[in-house]
């Protein structure tokens, strides 16, 4: 399945959930995306808005600024993001459960892949014991995360 098929694939999901407001926000409200992260969910964010939304035990953050739980809010824990992200880590959201850790994409295979898998990392090892944890697997990649649903 190419990334495009997968797109609209993935843009039908968050229009099922009433998430996807592409009608309503445009380029501007969007969020600047500086983290690396797989392609396929880089097409999601940087062409199309969507409000925050639950899938397969992930709280899938909003790309839009002004949004309560949006991808700058994310971020903003800076020793968190910075050291995930050093460590190969891409975050995009939390456990729907509202656990503070990170979901996030395994980028440590390097390159610009399409998708990658989608991981929880532990914020209490980060945070309070300076050490990377062992990924938690949640599934193979964003589009699994979304037919596991």
């Amino acid at each position: 399945m190419n990334r495009h098929t997968q797109l609209e694939l993935l843009i039908a999901e968050i229009q099922k959930r009433g998430a996807l407001v592409d009608e309503i926000a445009g380029v501007a409200e969007r969020i600047a995306v500086g983290l690396v992260y797989p392609r396929l969910f880089l097409d999601l964010v940087e062409h199309h808005s969507f409000v925050a939304f639950d899938i397969g035990g992930v709280r899938m953050h909003s790309n839009l600024q002004g949004e309560e739980e949006n991808l700058e809010e994310l971020w903003g824990d800076k020793i968190l993001t910075q050291t995930l992200c050093e460590a190969g880590f891409s975050p995009f959201g939390r456990p729907s459960t509202g656990n503070y850790d990170r979901v996030c994409f395994d980028m440590r295979r390097g390159g610009r892949p399409v998708d990658t898998p989608v991981v929880v990392m532990d914020h209490e090892a980060i945070l309070s014991h300076n050490r990377i944890p062992k990924p938690r697997t949640l599934a193979g990649g964003l589009m699994q995360l979304f037919r596991q649903t």
